[in-house]
């Protein structure tokens, strides 16, 4: 039993599994992405945004739930340098425990959530996702436990299964004609198929708990960490919550899948990199010159690969609604544009939780979101009287206007500098303002196009500014080289045992 949990790596073995682990994710995460993107746009040509905008307001609320699902004893079985069996087994039957009483809490609770909606379609929705919960409990341990022990590739396998499966379930009850419902159980699914393969491989099995295993640092980490994403959560979902009691379900339809357009990509990119970055710098703790370099060069990774996106995205709104998502969502172009450009910093502000995260200061995240959920919860409920595109105005103004103060709070201490940061950020911000200048260009100058043809013209310009850019500019090559030598040379080492 205890050699998942007392296993220790050197440090070549620790830099060889991390960037071992950012290739094998990486290449899920692109597996996952088109999935996602590709039942997502199956649906929304069947669905209308009311559905959308039924399952959002639910999962507003059941992703606050998730919040306390974890309580935050994951990311402290990780982040520990040194843990036990039976501190991991009693951690598991704490969140065994947490998941039942949530699935309670969420279950009774429906009628509540039906009546500050105004909408008697969630109650069954609501107590059909606490199920997820009961189940969602028994496996946040062994996942903890193979994340710990970097074992990437057994992850996301899972994910990828578990994606399958809830999608091949989504699109059969979309096509039977069975509504939002096809996402409710496009949800249940994902977890049931999860918790079950996690079991099946992880081989691990807890034993009956004990309250004299020393976990208290753990559960005081654990506690701050969940309190602070608690606190962000609310900051950052008041805009949905306020917009679908405001406006409802069509608003709340609208602006939700625009949110989504930005965040799915961002997730999938984050996802792995916060996996393996958290474990990384975790054990690189004493070593502040690594530390430092290791996160530079994440944030290199992370910058080149949504900056680009979300500017081109900015640009290229309407042809992507028209053929992504149809006609019957025209609405939702406007909205896109404004949180493209607020998700072209977001995702490189993402990365600053993997330095607090790492180091074991979750009080520290704590103090920061509660100092930015008043200024939030204040300026989505002046945008209110504008609707989804006000909400949206909002969060990219709030977005911008808080950067320079957070990333000064989160690199306060570290041998990382402001400075660091807006270097490793200057040629993936340049690179994709030169792109979203060339689909600007052949956005403006086609207006006669059909839409796939704005959309195939300007990625081919793009694709082509990119290879001249490698070609001809020094830092950017360099740069790039840099990256890909580095993933290169370490995944040609021995794989671990």
């Amino acid at each position: 039993m205890s050699r998942w949990t007392e296993k220790s790596l050197t440090q070549a073995e620790l830099k060889h599994a991390s960037v071992r682990g950012g290739v094998i994710t990486f290449a899920a995460q692109l597996v996952k992405f088109i999935l996602n993107m590709a039942v997502t746009i199956w649906l929304a040509h069947i669905l209308v945004p009311e559905d959308f905008g039924l399952v959002a307001m639910v999962m507003i609320i059941v992703n606050f739930f998730v919040l306390f699902k974890d309580a935050g004893f994951s990311v402290a079985t990780i982040q520990q340098e040194t843990v036990t069996h039976e501190q991991v087994s009693l951690l598991f039957w704490l969140n065994a425990l947490i998941g039942l009483l949530l699935a309670s809490i969420l279950y009774f609770s429906a009628p509540f959530i039906v009546l500050f909606f105004h909408e008697p379609r969630l109650l069954e929705i609501v107590q059909v996702l606490s199920l997820v919960f009961v189940l969602g409990g028994l496996a946040i341990q062994h996942e903890a436990l193979m994340r710990r022990q970097m074992r990437f590739r057994g992850l996301v396998v899972i994910e990828v299964l578990g994606l399958l499966c809830a999608a091949a379930t989504a699109v059969l009850l979309a096509i039977s004609g069975a509504g939002y419902w096809a996402m409710v159980w496009m949800q249940v699914v994902a977890i049931v198929v999860r918790v079950v393969l996690l079991w099946v491989v992880m081989e691990w099995l807890p034993s009956l708990p004990s309250l004299k295993v020393g976990v208290r640092k753990m559960a005081v980490f654990g506690s701050e960490l969940t309190f602070s994403n608690v606190i962000q959560y609310l900051s950052k979902q008041s805009d949905q919550i306020l917009l679908g009691w405001w406006s409802g379900a069509h608003a709340l339809g609208l602006y939700s899948t625009a949110m989504q357009m930005l965040m799915l990509p961002i997730r999938q990119i984050l996802a792995p990199l916060t996996r393996v970055a958290v474990v990384t710098l975790s054990r690189m703790q004493s070593d502040a010159v690594g530390f430092r370099r290791t996160f530079l060069l994440l944030v290199r990774i992370v910058a080149y690969a949504t900056m680009p996106l979300m500017a081109s995205l900015a640009v290229l709104a309407e042809p992507v609604v028209k053929i992504f998502l149809g006609n019957q969502w025209l609405d939702v172009i406007p909205i896109v544009v404004i949180l493209a450009c607020a998700g072209w910093i977001l995702a490189v502000n993402n990365t600053m939780g993997w330095i607090l995260m790492a180091r074991g200061q979750g009080r520290r995240m704590l103090r920061w979101n509660m100092m930015m959920a008043p200024a939030m919860l204040l300026a989505f409920v002046c945008a209110l009287p504008w609707g989804a595109v006000g909400m949206a105005w909002a969060f990219l103004l709030v977005i911008y206007a808080s950067r320079y103060f957070h990333f000064r709070y989160v690199l306060a201490g570290t041998a990382i500098t402001l400075t660091d940061l807006c270097r490793a950020m200057l040629l993936p911000a340049s690179l994709s303002l030169c792109l979203a200048l060339v689909g600007f260009t052949v956005v403006q100058l086609g207006e006669s196009l059909l839409a796939w043809q704005t959309l195939f013209v300007s990625a081919f310009g793009m694709l082509l500014v990119l290879l001249l850019g490698l070609f001809l500019l020094a830092p950017l090559k360099r740069e790039w080289a840099e990256i890909g030598q580095l993933l290169v040379s370490l995944k040609e080492r021995k794989e671990l045992s």
